[in-house]
């Protein structure tokens, strides 16, 4: 894992400054969260910022030098499985709210639900490789884990891009 070390690093580093770049956006948007809106802003915002935060975190235990991998793949495993389980919550809220809006886009779905449940599928799967360590699960789980990182960095890139687009064409 030490191979990866610059690799963890920028990416935590990516994901700590897009949450940063977050509470940025969010309050040149906060005039539109309300006691009404804020289960839309829980469906939108916030897996946007978990997505970076998960980030990460995960990248912050991935520099932790230790010999076994299996504390890693534990934290995955729980993280995703976390992430996972709140996702459902930011489906139900997405169909209630499509109901009512007719804003919601496929797009959102895309970012909102399909990609993230890809990414913590793949990040699960990492987890359990590292988890049992033989030298052929060890190999693709770094990758797999790798890939994962980047694909929730990209996926929180795109909806915060498509909430600051929101949120420009929202302002008077």
């Amino acid at each position: 894992m030490e191979k990866w070390n610059d690799f963890f690093f920028l990416c935590g580093s990516s994901a700590a400054g897009l949450t940063g770049l977050m509470f940025i956006a969010v309050t040149f948007g906060s005039k539109f969260v309300t006691k009404e809106s804020l289960a839309q802003v829980n469906v939108f915002l916030s897996p946007v910022c978990f997505h970076f935060i998960q980030v990460f975190f995960l990248c912050c235990i991935a520099e932790i030098p230790v010999s076994n991998t299996k504390p890693l793949g534990a934290i995955i495993l729980l993280s995703s499985a976390w992430r996972s389980i709140k996702l459902i919550r930011t489906i139900k809220q997405m169909k209630i709210t499509s109901r009512h809006d007719a804003e919601i886009e496929g797009s959102d779905w895309m970012i909102c639900v399909y990609l993230p449940v890809i990414a913590f599928a793949a990040l699960i799967g990492s987890g359990v490789g590292f988890i049992f360590q033989s030298q052929w699960q060890a190999q693709w789980a770094i990758y797999i884990f790798s890939t994962c990182l980047l694909a929730l960095l990209f996926i929180g890139a795109l909806g915060a891009w498509e909430m600051l687009i929101w949120i420009a064409t929202k302002i008077d």
